[in-house]
C-alpha cells in the first residue's frame, strides 16, 4: 500500500489501511488515520494530524510555514478531520504563533490549486472550489460553499449555510444563510434559500430568518436596535446564532447593494 519510493519518517504514524502514492513525503511529527488515500507527490509536513478516510491529491502540501513575514520558527500545527477530500495542488499552512492551529472539520471537500492560510478554521461538511484561498484567521462554518476564484480576506468570518459567488471577494464578514454575488466585491445578493432547503431548514424557519433579513439590511433600524429586535421577536436558537455572530465580528458585515 506503500510505494517504494515514498519516504515516510519512521517517527509519522500511519493508521491502518493507508495507500501513499510514489514520490510522496511524510514527516516526524505527523498522524495519518485509517483508510486514508494519500497521492503521488504530496508533501506532508511536520506537526499534521489527518483524519481517518481522508484522500489527498497529487500535489497537496499539508503543513508547511505560514506565509507571514514575523513568523518565527515554533510548534504550530494543521488538524485535517475526517472523510475529507484535498485535491490537486491544495495547499494548508499550520498556524502562525506557538500552539495555534490550522483546523478544517469532517466531510470537507477542497477543490484543485485552493489555499488555507495559517489560523484558518474550516467547520464541517463546508466546499471550496477551484482555485480559491482562505487567508490567515479566517473562519469559515459549517455547511459553506465557497465558488471558484474566491479570495476571502484575512480574519473575516462566513457563517454557516453561505454560499460565496465565483471570482468574488470577501472582504467583510457573511453573515449565516447569506449569498454573496458573483463579481460584485462583498455584495450580499440575498438568501441562501437553496442551500436552506438542502439542509433540512423547514418554510417557517426560512420565514423566520427572512426576517431577521430584514430588519438587519432592509429596516430604518441600526444594527444594535435591529438584534434586539431580533432577539425579541424571533426564536431563541435563530436570534442567538445571528446575534453572537454579529456581537463576534470584527470586520463589520457584507451588505447588499442600496439599489436592492
Amino acid at each position: 500500500m506503500i510505494h517504494k519510493t515514498a519516504i515516510i519518517d519512521p517517527a509519522a504514524k500511519l493508521g491502518k489501511n493507508v495507500t501513499v502514492g510514489p514520490y510522496t513525503t511524510i514527516d516526524a511529527d505527523t498522524v495519518i488515520g485509517d483508510n486514508c488515500v494519500i497521492g503521488p507527490r504530496v508533501s506532508i509536513m511536520p506537526y499534521t494530524t489527518i483524519g481517518n478516510g481522508c484522500k489527498i491529491h497529487a500535489g497537496a502540501v499539508i503543513g508547511d510555514l505560514p506565509q507571514d513575514t514575523s513568523f518565527k520558527e515554533c510548534e504550530s500545527f494543521v488538524k485535517i478531520g475526517d472523510n475529507c477530500i484535498l485535491r490537486e495542488c491544495v495547499t494548508v499552512q499550520r498556524g502562525d504563533k506557538t500552539n495555534t492551529t490550522t483546523s478544517m472539520g469532517n466531510n470537507c471537500m477542497v477543490m484543485a490549486y485552493s489555499h488555507l492560510g495559517h489560523n484558518a478554521k474550516m467547520a464541517n461538511n463546508v466546499i471550496m472550489a477551484t482555485h480559491s484561498g482562505l487567508a490567515g484567521h479566517t473562519e469559515v462554518g459549517n455547511n459553506v460553499f465557497i465558488s471558484a476564484f474566491v479570495g476571502v480576506h484575512q480574519f473575516c468570518k462566513i457563517g454557516r449555510l453561505a454560499m460565496i459567488g465565483g471570482i468574488c471577494s470577501v472582504t467583510k464578514d457573511v453573515l449565516p444563510y447569506s449569498m454573496l454575488a458573483t463579481n460584485t466585491p462583498g455584495t450580499l445578493q440575498g438568501m441562501n434559500i437553496v442551500g436552506m432547503r438542502r439542509a433540512g431548514i423547514n418554510a417557517e424557519e426560512r420565514k423566520n430568518i427572512k426576517q431577521a433579513f430584514k430588519l438587519i439590511f432592509h429596516s430604518d433600524l441600526n444594527l444594535a436596535p435591529a438584534m434586539e429586535e431580533i432577539e425579541k421577536t424571533l426564536p431563541e436558537e435563530l436570534s442567538k446564532e445571528l446575534a453572537d455572530f454579529v456581537a463576534n465580528s470584527k470586520r463589520g458585515l457584507c451588505r447588499p447593494n442600496k439599489k436592492q
